[in-house]
Formats: C-alpha cells, sequence, structure tokens
C-alpha cells in the first residue's frame, strides 16, 4: 500500500508534538533551537514536467497522462483537472503523447513512473496493450485512475471514470436511425470516422451500429470505418471523399472529439443539409454545437471537465483513507436542436 501522506504527516505532528514536550525549555530569551522547522524546506525537490496546480502541506502529486496533450478535447479535460487540484490544495501535472498513439502514450507513462507521483489518471487507449505498464503502477504503489477508456481488469487499477461504450453506441445508433428516417424515409448507408484503428473504444462502436442495425433496422448498412488519427484536417478531407466514393451515403458518425468542429465547416460548405445528409459528431466544443445550427443532426457531448475533475477527486478521498468505488460512469448527453440551449448553458458556451 502506497503511504498516505495526508494521514502520514498528521501522525508525525502528534509525534513531534510528544517529543519536543519531553525536553524542558533551553532558557527564556534562546527560542532557535527549540523552533519547529518551516515546511517551505520540502519544495526543494526538482519540479516536474508542467507542474501547474498549487501544493497542499502534504505535497500530493497527481499527473494526468494524457495520449496527445495539445488535443482540443484534452485541453478541457486539463483544465477540469488543474481546477479541483487547485481546490483541494495538490500538485497538478500534465503531460503524454502527441499523437495519440499507443507506442507513444505508455512511453509517457513510463517516464512518469520515475518522476514517483503520488497517483495518475490515464486513458487505457487499447486495454490489452496497458496490462504490463499497470501492473508497474502497482508494484511501485503508484494508484491509477483509468478515464475515458478502462483497463482490462479492475485489479489493475484504483477506479475508472468514464463511459458505458455499448450504452453510448446504442444512443449514437439510435439517433441516426431516426434522422435518417426523419430526413430520407430510409435507413442509414452509414459512414464511421473513428482517432484509429487500434483504439478499442472507437472500434467497438461500428460493430454495434452494425449489430444493432441487422436486429432493429434491415437494410442499415455502415459503408466504412475511416481512422482520423486525431487530425480535424484528416477529418474534414474524409467526409469529403467518403460522400464521393459512396454516393448512396446519407449519414456518418465521428466518435472522435477532435474532428467535430472541422465537420460542421465542412458539412456547411458541401451543403450537405439541402441533401438531407445526418451528421453526428462527438464533442462539446461550441463549434460542435453551432454546427447542429448548420443542419447537423446532433453531437455525443461528454463532460470532460467534469469527470476529469471526478478522477481527482477520487484519488484525494483514497489518499484519506476513504472508500471509493470501482467505477463512476459518466454518461453522455445527446445533443440535438431541442435541447441545444440547454447544453450551452450546462458547458458554459456562447455564440
Amino acid at each position: 500500500m502506497k503511504r498516505n501522506k495526508w494521514l502520514g504527516s498528521k501522525l508525525w505532528a502528534l509525534l513531534l508534538t510528544i517529543v519536543l514536550a519531553s525536553f524542558p525549555l533551553a532558557g527564556c530569551g534562546d527560542t532557535k533551537d527549540t523552533e519547529e522547522p518551516s515546511s517551505d524546506t520540502q519544495e526543494a525537490s526538482e519540479p516536474k514536467q508542467e507542474d501547474t496546480g498549487a501544493s497542499g502541506d502534504e505535497e500530493l502529486t497527481i499527473t494526468l497522462v494524457s495520449p496527445q496533450v495539445g488535443n482540443a478535447w484534452w485541453q478541457i479535460a486539463k483544465k477540469g483537472f488543474e481546477d479541483k487540484c487547485s481546490e483541494l490544495g495538490v500538485n497538478a501535472v500534465y503531460t503524454g503523447g502527441d499523437d495519440h498513439s499507443v507506442s507513444k502514450h505508455i512511453e509517457a507513462m513510463e517516464t512518469v513512473l520515475t518522476q514517483k507521483p503520488d497517483a495518475v489518471i490515464a486513458m487505457a487507449i487499447e486495454p490489452g496493450s496497458y496490462d504490463n505498464i499497470l501492473k508497474k503502477y502497482q508494484e511501485a504503489d503508484i494508484p491509477v485512475v483509468t478515464f475515458y477508456s478502462d483497463a482490462t481488469s479492475e485489479d489493475l487499477r484504483l477506479s475508472y471514470v468514464g463511459c458505458d461504450y455499448e450504452d453510448i453506441a446504442k444512443q449514437e445508433i439510435e439517433a441516426i436511425i431516426a434522422a435518417v428516417k426523419e430526413k430520407c424515409d430510409d435507413v442509414p448507408k452509414l459512414g464511421v470516422l473513428v482517432n484509429t484503428l487500434d483504439q478499442e473504444t472507437h472500434m467497438i462502436r461500428p460493430e454495434i451500429y452494425q449489430k444493432y442495425m441487422d436486429e432493429n433496422c434491415p437494410g442499415g448498412e455502415v459503408l466504412a470505418v475511416e481512422p482520423t488519427s486525431g487530425d480535424s484536417v484528416t477529418g474534414a478531407d474524409l467526409l469529403s471523399s467518403l460522400t464521393q466514393t459512396y454516393p448512396e451515403m446519407n449519414s456518418l458518425i465521428c466518435v472522435e472529439g477532435e474532428s467535430g468542429p472541422a465537420l460542421g465547416k465542412v458539412y456547411k460548405e458541401l451543403n450537405l443539409a439541402d441533401k438531407n445528409f445526418c451528421l453526428f459528431v462527438n464533442g462539446d466544443q461550441a463549434e460542435c454545437l453551432n454546427a447542429i445550427r448548420d443542419g447537423a443532426y446532433g453531437s455525443m457531448a461528454f463532460d470532460v471537465y467534469g469527470a476529469a475533475a471526478k478522477a481527482v477527486e477520487v484519488i484525494v478521498a483514497n489518499q484519506k483513507g476513504e472508500a471509493v468505488e470501482s467505477s463512476y460512469i459518466w454518461p453522455g448527453l445527446m445533443v440535438t436542436a431541442d435541447n441545444l440551449e440547454e447544453t450551452e448553458k450546462k458547458f458554459g458556451f456562447s455564440n
């Protein structure tokens, strides 16, 4: 079990009080030898990369390891993470990979392991690939909260904060079926954009779409699944090229969060709304919501800010010796024209 700094500091303070009380006072004018040393002397350790939070007395450090540090979606997570760390008085360190690849992300986690933070928040992009690194964290007594994508086993992490992806996928395909029926009086001929072909939380979605349509919407078909690598330009190009390659395509779901804003712009430029094409994106950025105004059907919003803050709360509670749940399921919010204004208020967006 990793040493609990928050509880441990209180115990040392009590022992120190007992020890000092056992010594006689040296003299009325000589107090230097009996003054308690300032806790500021503990700040001499070398700072970690992007140390962005205020340090509390116990110097608890939590590191969020992102698979793509500059990604707009992860920047929202970073803000929620840092704000909650600041509120609770602990150090916040944000670091990670730069291209959303599994190899770069695990490499970043290996580096963080050598820095010995008190706890880590990380996404298991392709869960099976993370077993070894998570076992290393266990051996080092560093608890990990998996975020947005879980480990292969709950025994490999402290807790999970994120979505139930089967439920999310079901909501998405039900929405597309309804939209295509309304706009085209047809069944979905669907394109799907994912981040990478090895990201399990994305690749299970088209499988669920197809299975659901086989059972509930005969004739519905996933025509193509293409990766964007988290690049919005690639995502925009794919929307344009797929509609040419598959002229029968009447709908597209983008399950990665980076391309949503760019897809909204291309959707408008290509006049796809006039062609009754149903675009469904993932993201709660203002641009994604604005795409709905331009005719896109909807967006699956995930309160990544709140979820990142929750992950911090789980770690701090655990450090204090409090019981935490194995999983905290963070539901997605289906955004359409019907609840657009409500969503903007919820996430603090404005036109």
